[in-house]
């Protein structure tokens, strides 16, 4: 086969149009997936979903704090070091409550963070553990917020891993 300039030119056309071709068909499919939480906003208290829940969802009362990475609290253990790995949204109260979230990030990614690392591996690896963590969450990020009448309702784990 002849090498000349219009073989060479019709290879990288077709290399391109591929590579643009299948870069956009990457993007379209992953922006288009919606996160699903893991867990109903205010579960029970036995932790059975309860369909009403969702009935007053409002997506503009979702607060997403992002994905935090931290090490968890080892009792006992120097050596030992366990870690979370967790994606955090918030439901409040009011679309105010929403945009004092915003304000305080910083605060609000702290108590988080502080939250997270007095947990256990132990906690976590049991429903009840999870409950009590997104319990402490919802009262630690409440009281950062209820100055200004707003109120964590619901805490949502996106992505919730531990080593």
């Amino acid at each position: 086969m002849k090498l000349d300039f219009k073989t060479i030119g019709a290879f990288a056309a077709i290399i391109l149009i591929a590579s643009v071709g299948s870069a956009y068909i990457t993007t379209w499919v992953f922006s288009h997936r919606t996160p699903v939480p893991q867990s109903a906003p205010d579960a029970g208290r036995d932790g059975a979903f309860d369909p009403a829940e969702f009935q007053g969802w409002d997506s503009n009362l979702i607060w997403n704090a992002g994905t935090l990475t931290v090490n968890l609290q080892s009792p006992g253990s120097i050596t030992a070091m366990n870690y979370v790995k967790a994606t955090i949204s918030l439901q409040v109260n009011a679309r105010s409550a929403v945009r004092e979230l915003d304000d305080r990030r910083v605060q609000v990614t702290d108590r988080l963070i502080t939250t997270l690392r007095t947990t256990t591996k132990s906690e976590l690896d049991t429903e009840e553990g999870i409950s009590n963590l997104k319990r402490r969450i919802m009262d630690d990020v409440t009281e950062l917020i209820a100055d200004r009448g707003g109120r964590v309702t619901a805490v949502f784990f996106s992505e919730l891993v531990t080593q």
